[in-house]
C-alpha cells in the first residue's frame, strides 16, 4: 500500500531581490507619461543600454554603421595626450599594410597615374618576423618596411611564460592565420637566452627581498617554506622548494628557491655502459 506524502510546505513567492536599492517613486514616474507610455528619458535609457553592448556594435560594424564608442574606448581617446608617442606591439591584417601603401604615390617619381597598384610588393619571413619591400612599378625605386628583429624572442618568452611550449606556439599562429615561428635550432638559441636573462633577473629580485626583510625584521626573521612537483603524481622527477619571506612590515616575497631532481642523464647514461666497477667509481668521483 502506497504511503500518503506529508504535505509539503509551499515555495515562499519571489519579491524581488532586498539587496538591490529599489528606485522611488518618483523616479519610476518620471520616466512614463501620464498615459502610462515611456517617455523621453526611458527611450534614451534605451538607446544607451543598446549603444553600450557588444551584440549592437558588432552588428553595426557588419552592416556598415558606425557603432558608438564604448566607455573604455573614449575614455582612452580623451585622456590620451596630443604629443603622446604610441609605442608597443599590434596585430595587423597583411592586406590592410598593403591597401594603405598602396593609396600613396611613389616618393622617388610621384608617379601621377592612375594604377591599380603602385608598388609591387615582396614578403621575406624569418618566423614571424616579416619585412616588406615596395617596389615601384613606374621607376623601380625600392621601399624597405622593417620589423623588430626581437619579435621571435618576445614570442617565444611569452609563450614559455604562459606555460606553453613549442607545438603549442606552432597551434596558436595557425589559428591566427600567421607565419610558423623559427626553427628548433634557432629556438634552443632563443631558450638559453631567455633562461640566463631569467635567472639573473630573479636573482637579483629575490637579493632586494632579502635585503627588505632584513631591514624591516632584522637578523631573526620568520619565512615559510613551500615545494611543488613538475608534474602532478609521484611520477615526477623534478621538484623546487621555494621560501618566502613572513612580516607584518612589508610584503611577502620569494627570497629563495632551490631546484632539485631525482634523475641525471650523465648518470643513466653511464649505468648503460659496460664498465668495469673500478671506472665507474673513478667517474662517479669526478662527477660529484
Amino acid at each position: 500500500m502506497v504511503k500518503p506524502r506529508k504535505d509539503r510546505q509551499r515555495k515562499r513567492k519571489f519579491y524581488g531581490n532586498r539587496f538591490t536599492p529599489s528606485k522611488t517613486n518618483d523616479e519610476k514616474r518620471s520616466r512614463f507619461d501620464d498615459n502610462g507610455l515611456q517617455n523621453g528619458s526611458g527611450s534614451e535609457h534605451c538607446q544607451q543600454t543598446q549603444a553600450s553592448s557588444s551584440s549592437f556594435r558588432k552588428l553595426s560594424l557588419d552592416l556598415g554603421e558606425q557603432a558608438p564608442q564604448s566607455s573604455r574606448s573614449r575614455s582612452i581617446c580623451d585622456d590620451a595626450q596630443p604629443d603622446e608617442k604610441l609605442t608597443g606591439f599590434r596585430l595587423f591584417r597583411l592586406e590592410c599594410i598593403i591597401n594603405f601603401f598602396q593609396s600613396f604615390p611613389c616618393p622617388s617619381c610621384l608617379n601621377s597615374q592612375e594604377l591599380e597598384d603602385n608598388f609591387h610588393v615582396t614578403e621575406k619571413l624569418n618566423g614571424i618576423n616579416s619585412s616588406l619591400t615596395l617596389v615601384c612599378r613606374l621607376c623601380k625605386a625600392t621601399v624597405n618596411l622593417q620589423n623588430d628583429e626581437n619579435v621571435n624572442l618576445r614570442f617565444q618568452a611569452a609563450m614559455y611564460g604562459i606555460g606553453c611550449h613549442e607545438k603549442k606556439g606552432q597551434r596558436f599562429l595557425s589559428a591566427m592565420d600567421m607565419p610558423q615561428p623559427v626553427s628548433s635550432v634557432r629556438a634552443s638559441i632563443f631558450k638559453e637566452r631567455i633562461l640566463k636573462a631569467t635567472e639573473k633577473v630573479a636573482k637579483e629580485s629575490m637579493e632586494r627581498a632579502a635585503t627588505e626583510l632584513k631591514e624591516a625584521e632584522g637578523d631573526n626573521v620568520s619565512v615559510s617554506c613551500d615545494g611543488s612537483w613538475h608534474r602532478r603524481g609521484f611520477v615526477s622527477k623534478n621538484g623546487v622548494a621555494t621560501c618566502l619571506s613572513v612580516s607584518k612590515k612589508v610584503p611577502a616575497k620569494v627570497i629563495d628557491t632551490e631546484t632539485l631532481s631525482n634523475y641525471c642523464d650523465s648518470c643513466a647514461k653511464m649505468k648503460a655502459k659496460n664498465l668495469s666497477a673500478e671506472k665507474k667509481n673513478i667517474w662517479s668521483e669526478k662527477h660529484k
